[in-house]
């Protein structure tokens, strides 16, 4: 599903609480004829573009996303931080629904950030990790709330059903809903939605061994009907074309 010359990394320890990973894009080296897709994962991100000379040409906060976007390989650097899911909107005080399927130059989201960048100094990788370094210095996390069910929708793969997760959570799902929103811009079961689909996907890179019908079967889809659905609306792709 990425590109070639993606490659991602583990942020500092004393990132981790709010940082999936840090990644990086590597300039392609001879003709540029391949498409890969970036699909949702309930994350959002800081991207910076990158001269071949190291400068920082443009950066950018990417929201939760509810669709694929096809990218083909461009003669063009990026570095970025891919923040856990709810992180990023809650950390910049932003309503989760303002950033979400939104890619937002960073000035527009916080000149304070915009500052960090100017004062950066160093390679790329050093000034993203001032400008992660100062997220996680001033924000706050998600509420409790988001991150329990978010715990509780990824422990599941996607599975946990909403009424009984508002249960657990002693509140009602229009609550939750209300929270979910805010904080990701995405609903709970569409949360779910994605968190089965990442699933799949890791799957597929394994090969679907027992086939598509048994994948959908174990992964909560209806039948493999419902699963060619679901994954060519959250990634552009059917089945077959993820397993080649």
């Amino acid at each position: 599903m990425a590109a070639p010359g993606y490659h991602e990394f583990r942020p500092p320890a004393h990132l981790r609480s709010g940082v999936a990973c840090i990644w990086s894009n590597d300039l392609p080296e001879g003709p540029v004829d391949h498409e890969g897709w970036v699909v949702p994962d309930n994350c959002a991100d800081i991207i910076l573009q990158v001269s071949p000379d190291d400068e920082v040409l443009h950066s950018s906060v990417v929201g939760t996303m509810t669709r694929p976007i096809a990218m083909r390989s461009r003669p063009i650097q990026f570095v970025g931080a891919r923040f856990h899911p709810g992180w990023l909107p809650a950390t910049l005080g932003i309503d989760g629904h303002e950033l979400r399927d939104m890619v937002v130059p960073l000035a527009d989201v916080s000149q304070r950030l915009q500052g960090v960048l100017r004062r950066a100094k160093g390679r790329p990788h050093e000034v993203l990790t001032a400008l992660v370094n100062d997220v996680m210095d001033v924000g706050a996390p998600p509420p409790p709330l988001v991150c329990q069910a978010l715990d509780a929708i990824e422990a599941s793969q996607g599975l946990v059903r909403i009424e009984h997760l508002c249960r657990e959570l002693r509140v009602t799902r229009q609550h939750l809903a209300r929270r979910f929103g805010a904080t990701l811009g995405v609903s709970p079961k569409f949360a779910g939605r994605v968190v089965r689909m990442q699933h799949v996907l890791r799957r597929a890179a394994g090969g679907a061994r027992g086939g598509w019908a048994r994948v959908a079967f174990e992964s909560g889809y209806a039948d493999q009907s419902h699963l060619v659905e679901d994954l060519r609306e959250l990634t552009g792709r059917t089945p077959s074309e993820l397993a080649s």
